[in-house]
């Protein structure tokens, strides 16, 4: 027992302590939209300034509100640490969820094995890459796994003290996946995915109907209380709750009609979309900006083919354990209409961070339900540990190393604006993390950005001017260094 709760302990422990150790997070979307997005919010900003992180200010704001607070109280090291921990609790989860779906009774021997398990899926390229970093693309992990570990309770699978209480924990589990959703809006492949692969769990149409409404309206509360307060005010300022993106569902006349989707990913016609894993595990650029290798979710995918047939093969086997089995067919069928979501929607490496966390312990389940089960673990070892030889991660920015004393997002200004001017951003290079630290009165327009920035900003366009030409005060402009030119955009303002 002892053993277990320190591995419980270790993944935050772990995750913090290396994460304080690295260079400090300087990503590309910490400077452009998280710690702006959360300033804006504490101190209203959104009415004043004019989109100045670009297409992201409409961005759900709630989930960078505790970095901003700890950025302005807490050395860099010791929010990397935070940071850090908080991704480890998905090495937690993810140990507790391969303890309750390994055959067998609890002991040193499964702490072992499902601690390892835990550690493989945790040590993909996405997750190393991003380890004390603003991406938080680990929510995705957590809310699935703390999906699957309270399913796994609700349904019987690991006796405990919840298994009288099948919908609540049924209910519980959805909540979870809707707050990882509502937070972060990509997750929402692993909401509908999980969500559309319930009713496997149930016995009798009465209880898979019963399950799968619970469990929406689990993942409906889920959702609006990570979430609802901002779509109400997307759809009050703009006609669309997801403002600017499917705008051709919601039709708001301040955005493009189209979904505005980052498509640079996309798999390119119906047959490579078939077999992308092989495709970006040969060439892993083509699901990322910074190409990782990683076969964690190439082996994934070979489950969904490998998996049906050997649980159909071995279908005596399931009268020992008739409700872990039928979990491990619900574990099947989510993970595989997760991947066709993500698959439809972004195709984007990080997204699929959760997708590649599962992947070491569906081999090793799919180990164990399989005849000559002593050489199959055998090979199933083997196959992990390749996976984890072979990962390849990639930095997405880091500073120098700084002392303990620097937070992470550390501005000094020249004395220079002052209360009552309007700042013009122009250029594609991230600057809004520079304006919590202007005077009080300063106001921020911004004039052009990126490509998708300026098809929002088009439609958007007679409102900048009207500002633009309201304006009493001076003006002055911001912009890179590496981007001077781009202040010719401002001559017809």
């Amino acid at each position: 027992m002892t053993l277990h709760r320190a591995f419980i302990l270790l993944g935050p422990l772990g995750f913090g302590l290396t994460s304080a150790c690295l260079p400090l997070d300087a990503n590309f979307d910490l400077a452009n939209y998280h710690f702006h997005n959360a300033w804006a919010l504490l101190h209203h900003r959104f009415e004043i300034d004019f989109l100045a992180s670009g297409q992201q200010s409409f961005f759900n704001p709630i989930l960078d509100v505790p970095f901003f607070l700890a950025n302005g109280w807490l050395p860099g090291p010791g929010l990397a640490f935070l940071l850090g921990a908080t991704q480890g609790l998905c090495f937690s989860c993810l140990y507790l969820l391969s303890c309750a779906l390994l055959p067998g009774d609890p002991g040193i021997r499964r702490d072992l094995v499902a601690a390892c398990i835990a550690g493989a899926g945790m040590a993909s390229a996405t997750s190393i890459s991003e380890l004390g970093t603003t991406f938080y693309d680990y929510l995705g992990t957590l809310g699935a796994v703390a999906c699957f570990m309270l399913l796994a309770r609700g349904t019987g699978v690991r006796a405990g003290p919840g298994t009288a209480r099948p919908y609540l924990w049924i209910g519980l589990a959805g909540f979870a996946l809707g707050l990882a959703a509502g937070l972060k809006l990509t997750n929402i492949y692993l909401a509908i995915g999980i969500g559309l692969a319930v009713p496997v769990l149930g016995q009798t149409l009465a209880r898979r109907l019963s399950a799968t409404a619970i469990f929406a309206a689990g993942g409906a509360i889920g959702l609006a209380i990570a979430a609802g307060a901002w779509m109400t005010h997307l759809w009050t300022l703009y006609g669309n709750p997801v403002f600017p993106y499917f705008n051709q569902v919601f039709q708001s006349p301040f955005a493009p009609v189209g979904d505005l989707r980052d498509l640079r990913f996309m798999p390119r016609g119906w047959l490579e979309a078939l077999f992308y894993p092989f495709v970006f595990a040969a060439n892993p650029g083509r699901v990322s900006e910074a190409p990782m290798r990683d076969f964690r979710y190439l082996a994934l995918f070979l489950t969904f083919f490998a998996g049906p047939p050997l649980l159909f093969l071995t279908w005596k086997s399931a009268a020992q354990a008739p409700a872990r089995r039928r979990f491990l067919w619900f574990l099947l069928t989510a993970l595989a209409l997760s991947h066709a979501g993500w698959l439809m929607l972004f195709s984007i490496r990080r997204y699929a961070m959760a997708l590649e966390g599962m992947a070491p312990l569906m081999v090793v389940l799919l180990a164990l339900e399989a005849p000559r089960r002593t050489a199959r673990i055998a090979l199933a070892i083997g196959l992990i540990g390749v996976l984890v030889a072979t990962t390849q991660p990639r930095s997405w920015g880091r500073s120098d190393r700084r002392g303990f004393e620097r937070p992470i997002v550390d501005v000094h200004l020249p004395d220079m604006a002052r209360a009552g001017d309007m700042v013009l951003m122009t250029g594609w290079r991230p600057k809004s993390f520079l304006a919590p630290f202007f005077p009080d009165g300063v106001v921020f327009v911004r004039v052009n950005g990126a490509d998708s920035d300026d098809l929002v900003l088009a439609k958007l366009a007679p409102e900048m001017r009207r500002r633009v030409a309201a304006h009493p005060g001076r003006f002055l402009a911001l912009v890179n260094e590496t981007q001077m030119a781009s202040l010719d955009s401002l001559t017809d303002l």
